[in-house]
């Protein structure tokens, strides 16, 4: 055993995130210290915290291991919609929501999102079925403007959004779509100092919000 594999293994065998917006959440599946530590893209924290609360309805797209949506339960959401792709990962999220207690707040759709073409779902039908969220945050490996286009009626209604964009083409679409729902729009740059590991080059967020 490495010296980085001992000093990794203990904290994450034990499952619980340590510090942050997510703290205290018990977890399996993701592999790397950052995320137990609180320190996976840390710059989203305080937006995070600003934009979720007891009020706030989630859409969660792009489950992953269902950290997102445990934490902005945690933080007081109510009703939290987790959208994961892959149906592999189905019985691991599942399994983190009943870890975490979350099973009457969080619930779980396999499904792809997009703009209802090729066997995808939309915003709006999600919303159709469950509930018009109060925030979005998506992440769909560059999807987002295809998704976008084809959720009027939640880009009407939805207040905050928090997107992850995958390429310079994709992100300005982005912004043309959401500016012209008349929201407002500030980027999030990864972090300089210990970035996260990305596979391209232009990825940073971007938070959308009605003017008050």
């Amino acid at each position: 055993m490495t010296l980085k594999s001992a000093v990794k293994s203990p904290f994450i065998r034990s499952g619980r995130v340590w510090t942050g917006p997510a703290k205290g959440v018990r977890l399996e599946g993701p592999s790397s210290l950052r995320v137990y530590a609180g320190l996976y893209e840390i710059e989203l924290n305080r937006w995070i915290r600003k934009l979720i609360g007891p009020t706030t309805d989630v859409f969660d797209i792009g489950a992953q291991y269902g950290f997102d949506a445990l934490m902005f339960a945690q933080l007081g959401a109510p009703r939290v919609l987790t959208v994961e792709a892959d149906p592999e990962l189905e019985p691991l999220i599942r399994g983190n929501i009943e870890r975490n207690g979350m099973v009457g707040r969080v619930s779980i759709d396999i499904n792809w999102v997009a703009d209802g073409t090729e066997g995808t779902t939309t915003l709006d039908e999600l919303a159709a079925k469950t509930f018009m969220p109060d925030f979005v945050k998506m992440d769909i490996e560059g999807a987002e403007a295809r998704a976008l286009r084809a959720a009027p009626e939640v880009l009407e209604k939805c207040g905050a959004w928090l997107i992850e964009t995958h390429g310079l083409d994709v992100e300005n679409e982005c912004l043309s779509i959401l500016s012209g729902h008349g929201l407002l729009i500030e980027t999030v740059n990864q972090r300089t100092w210990l970035p996260d590991r990305r596979p391209i080059g232009h990825n940073r967020w971007l938070i959308a919000r009605r003017p008050q």
